[in-house]
């Protein structure tokens, strides 16, 4: 029944016959026992030479900026020194990042055959408003002024 139940299961061989067919130590091919990895020596090195290879870095690759670009950073830049100067140093990061953010978006909103004043106004209104201790009234000057500015200088490109 053994047999049987082994063919059914689809081995064929029943246990006694698969220990009489097994071959015998002198008949079993030789497989070399494989050796922990931790045993393998390697050849002596010093410290220094083990450690990864120092990889010379370049410096950041200087994007060139655009005339226009230039342009409209140095009037955005206008009358704001002082207020720069006067934030601690995260502020100042993330005012100066932020306005990196403005400038390119204004440049490109203002290489378009008519640029949206009013995105070009709450952009730098936004950005503006993110310095402390500042009038509402010197903010809406300087907004007056910047925008006009940034129009003129489309003007001036398309002349």
């Amino acid at each position: 029944m053994t047999e049987q139940t082994n063919e059914q299961i689809g081995f064929g061989v029943s246990p006694e016959a698969a220990i009489e067919q097994a071959p015998t130590p002198e008949q079993a091919p030789f497989i070399a026992p494989e050796k922990p990895a931790e045993t393998i020596a390697a050849p002596e090195q010093p410290a220094e030479a083990l450690a990864a290879p120092a990889v010379e870095t370049a410096p950041a690759p200087v994007v060139q900026k655009s005339e226009m670009y230039a342009n409209i950073d140095k009037i955005l830049s206008q009358n704001l020194g002082e207020l720069y100067a006067a934030l601690n140093a995260g502020k100042q990061e993330k005012f100066r990042v932020e306005g990196e953010r403005i400038t390119t978006e204004i440049e490109r909103l203002l290489a378009e055959p008519k640029p949206d004043v009013h995105k070009i106004r709450d952009l730098v209104s936004g950005w503006m408003t993110s310095l402390e201790g500042v009038s509402k009234y010197f903010l809406e000057e300087e907004l007056k002024i910047k925008v006009g500015l940034l129009l003129q200088l489309k003007k001036d490109a398309v002349n």
